[in-house]
């Protein structure tokens, strides 16, 4: 069943739209201008504002000016994982207004980053940064999220998500190699980051709760999930 009831805060919107302008209301909390609202996640979100750089580009003293855009992989690694901790890293108190953030600008100006949870469990839904936190590949390296994961274009394939983790390791490497060789090509994902429930989203049917699946960010062992590998065409079913 459908809530329209349900209150939508701008935190909310934060993570699933570019801009939207809250109206206060005394009766309602969730009440938005339609009138330059910028639906969906844009260039903007990783690139702030667009219009600021025309501004910058059409001065004639624009040669001094700073940059108006934000390039996140000139970003140091911290500001980089910041950009994408905005929306994937819990749901932490706000400390400023929402929409303020600013690639390239520590987290900490937007939120208590202190009442993150860093310790004991993490659901898989809301904070994949934590979880990557927790992963030796990211503790030993210098990897950031976007070290495996394009931006500009949706990802689904989990075979091409596994070779990235094969621009580090060999299949060679995998304990398993010697039993099922080449049959881990493409599984380096399925084996290390899971699909697990989340205890977070959880929605109510006739036959009970059903809990969504999102693939953990928390790259490791789960010798207790193992499932052997599928041949190619398995794998495409």
């Amino acid at each position: 069943m459908l809530d329209f009831d349900r209150q939508i805060p701008p935190r909310c919107l934060e993570c699933h739209t570019t801009w939207l302008e809250s109206i206060p209301d005394s009766l309602l909390g969730n009440r938005y201008r339609a009138a330059g609202a910028i639906l969906g996640l844009t260039c903007e979100t990783c690139h702030t504002a667009g219009g600021t750089h025309v501004v910058r580009e059409q001065s004639i003293v624009h040669g001094v000016l700073r940059p108006a855009i934000v390039n996140p992989a000139r970003l140091s690694r911290q500001r980089q994982l910041d950009a994408c901790a905005l929306c994937h890293a819990g749901i932490a108190p706000l400390r400023s207004a929402p929409f303020s953030y600013v690639p390239g600008q520590p987290l900490q100006k937007l939120f208590f980053v202190s009442a993150l949870p860093d310790t004991g469990p993490v659901d898989v839904h809301g904070n994949q940064v934590a979880l990557l936190a927790k992963s030796r590949c990211f503790q030993h390296s210098q990897m950031t999220c976007i070290t495996c994961h394009d931006l500009h274009r949706e990802q689904g394939d989990v075979a091409e998500l596994s070779g990235r983790c094969l621009t580090c390791h060999t299949l060679q490497s995998c304990g398993l190699f010697p039993k099922y060789a080449e049959a881990l090509r493409g599984r380096c994902v399925d084996c290390h980051m899971p699909a697990l429930p989340s205890n977070t989203i959880i929605a109510n049917e006739r036959s009970g709760q059903y809990r969504v699946k999102v693939r953990t960010h928390w790259i490791k062992l789960y010798p207790e999930l193992h499932v052997l590998p599928l041949s190619n065409h398995e794998r495409l079913q």
